[in-house]
């Protein structure tokens, strides 16, 4: 449960989104967290995710320092949890100095724990990843057409699933173009797999084993 709530800013953009890994809306309070948290969204190994998570008393600060994120992840990946504070790097960089006592508290807050700190900007987000993110999240408003997928899938199983996006989407051409979209749509629901990491283009290789 966040300990600070964020208030309207008209300087920078503020809001809240709904996450897979928290029950209740994330809010954000910049363009750099909300690609931080939509991130977080595709990582199977995230177990929750809070926001304004903890306050951690500082020397000289009244109302100590609250990070930005909390990350706990799945036991099984062996993934320790992270606390992370998500600012652009001029930032950083800038205010260098006056953040230093807030991250020291912080480091020292996390390491009581087993936890780890860390600082992020959008430097450090992987750009490709992110994009193809950001255009699947469309598709997610609502499931996939079962029988579009169901006949999608059924031809991936009979070409041994070594194809491109592009023979696939040829075997089912339709004018309207409602076959992409059930595609997309399976792509963004996990029944179709591809690298995010990669270009999402018709030359994009299909994931062989398909989610359940």
């Amino acid at each position: 449960m966040s300990v600070r709530r964020i208030p309207k800013n008209y300087l920078v953009v503020t809001g809240r989104m709904h996450t897979r890994h928290a029950k209740q809306l994330l809010e954000f309070e910049s363009l750099q967290e909300k690609d931080f948290l939509l991130l977080l969204c595709d990582d199977d190994d995230v177990l929750s995710v809070e926001v304004q998570p903890v306050r951690i008393p500082v020397k000289g600060v009244p109302n100590g320092y609250v990070p930005d994120v909390l990350v706990h992840y799945r036991k099984e990946s062996g993934r320790p949890s992270e606390l992370t504070e998500v600012k652009t790097r001029e930032d950083l960089e800038v205010n260098k100095e006056k953040y230093a006592p807030k991250f020291k508290a912080a480091e020292a807050y996390c390491a009581e724990r087993g936890w780890i700190f860390l600082k992020k900007s959008q430097e450090d987000f992987p750009e490709e990843r992110l994009k193809n993110i950001k255009y699947l999240r469309a598709f997610h408003r609502q499931p996939p057409d079962a029988s579009a997928s169901t006949r999608l899938l059924a031809w991936l199983t009979e070409q041994g699933q070594n194809s491109t996006v592009g023979e696939l989407l040829d075997a089912h051409e339709d004018e309207d173009g409602e076959m992409t979209a059930h595609f997309w749509g399976c792509v963004a629901h996990r029944r179709i797999l591809l690298d995010l990491d990669a270009p999402m283009e018709r030359a994009a290789w299909i994931i062989p084993g398909a989610a359940s």
